[in-house]
């Protein structure tokens, strides 16, 4: 069955529980969180509310539109469909965040902390042209697992860290945009990739 979530509601998915949708609609001033187990959805899902995975797998075979604010602490993205976020992501806790579903970032990403992976084979996270990915994530690594990063719009260095390839394979970080790397800081990359976009340092 499709998910239906009107306005007001916290909806909290937790203790190991596996839930199951065709879809899901999530009302502006909701907010769904999944602590454990998993969530996954079958067809294409519009999301308006706030979306935290601190635990657990979100996953989804068609595309996950979120439009709302998306907070991820812990767990999994899985599914042959594509997430695409169009507010504002934050990344934040140590903990390893994996991504093994295309993602389409068309907002904001705040990458705070802990190493973000991109893994499985032709798995892609793109930066859209109209998209910001700010990486303050002092001393963590964007590892590329058989996934690939392409950025076409904005990718901000606002701490040290590391783009790195952790294994072999159709493995990339792709740059058509613009990375700036803020003043005082290093990005190191170790990954192979093309590059036809701009790089800048704040001096």
């Amino acid at each position: 069955d499709d998910a239906f979530i009107g306005e007001g509601f916290i909806v909290i998915i937790g203790t190991g529980a596996d839930a199951f949708a065709q879809s899901l609609a999530l009302g502006s001033t909701s907010s769904l969180t999944l602590s454990s187990g998993s969530l996954s959805l079958t067809n294409t899902s519009f999301v308006d509310g706030t979306v935290i995975l601190s635990g657990g797998s979100l996953s989804s075979a068609a595309n996950l539109n979120l439009n709302g604010a998306f907070n991820w602490s812990g767990g999994s993205l899985l599914g042959s469909g594509a997430l695409i976020t169009d507010g504002t992501s934050t990344l934040s806790t140590i903990t390893t965040k994996f991504v093994n579903m295309d993602w389409t970032n068309n907002g904001i990403v705040d990458w705070n902390d802990g190493d973000l992976q991109v893994l499985g084979s032709t798995v892609l996270l793109t930066n859209a042209g109209s998209g910001i990915f700010n990486a303050a994530s002092a001393g963590n690594e964007l590892q590329l697992n058989n996934g690939s990063f392409v950025n076409l719009g904005d990718y901000n260095a606002d701490a040290s860290h590391t783009i790195r390839q952790v294994s072999i394979g159709a493995t990339s970080f792709d740059n058509d945009g613009t990375v700036t790397i803020a003043s005082a800081q290093t990005l190191t990359v170790e990954a192979p990739g093309t590059d036809t976009g701009l790089w800048t340092g704040a001096g």
